[in-house]
């Protein structure tokens, strides 16, 4: 019973003091808490750079990363990830800001690789496309120039073809030589 009533005068003498400094109590323990929460967000930083730095074994040695032609655009992803490493190997020199820069710069360049890759697979593509449709002009003509008895009765449809197709190609090719 007087352990009770000893804790209830030390419970009400808390309060009292509490309420003597309520400020100064709360910006200290505010203090904490955001001290805490930054470093939190270090770590959890720290990890997310980790992340993209591991996940540079996956890229280079993708499908994707082999299609680019564009040397500049790998070695912009490769300057990313190598800059990342130096910053975890030197972590104190280092606040959250530079640790997030440098996983902003990784993504960013790992984005940039992939849409090159897109790129550069359509245009693979396109160059596909365009042999082939050089071919079945290329047959088109030799159907004209050696069996024109053959096919005259649509001599005037592959004519109106091989002009569509001419200009596809040319087409195609400028598309080419704007993007490579």
């Amino acid at each position: 019973m007087i352990r009770k009533k000893i804790l209830a005068t030390i419970l009400v003498a808390n309060f009292a003091f509490c309420g003597l400094s309520t400020y100064e109590a709360h910006s200290n323990t505010n203090i904490a808490y955001a001290e805490e929460d930054e470093n939190t967000k270090f770590i959890q930083q720290k990890q997310e750079l980790e992340m993209a730095i591991n996940d540079s074994i996956n890229v280079t040695s993708s499908e994707a990363y082999g299609i680019v032609i564009d040397q500049s655009i790998k070695d912009t992803y490769l300057d990313a990830v190598n800059h990342g490493k130096s910053i975890l190997a030197n972590i104190n020199n280092y606040n959250f800001d530079d640790l997030r820069e440098a996983t902003i710069r990784i993504n960013e360049a790992k984005i940039a690789l992939g849409s090159r890759a897109a790129l550069d697979l359509k245009l693979n593509q396109l160059e596909k496309s365009i042999e082939y449709n050089q071919n079945n002009a290329t047959a088109a003509r030799i159907l004209l120039d050696n069996y024109p008895e053959t096919v005259k009765n649509i001599r005037q449809n592959l004519l109106s073809l091989l002009e569509q197709s001419n200009i596809l190609i040319e087409n195609a090719r400028a598309i080419l030589e704007k993007y490579r």
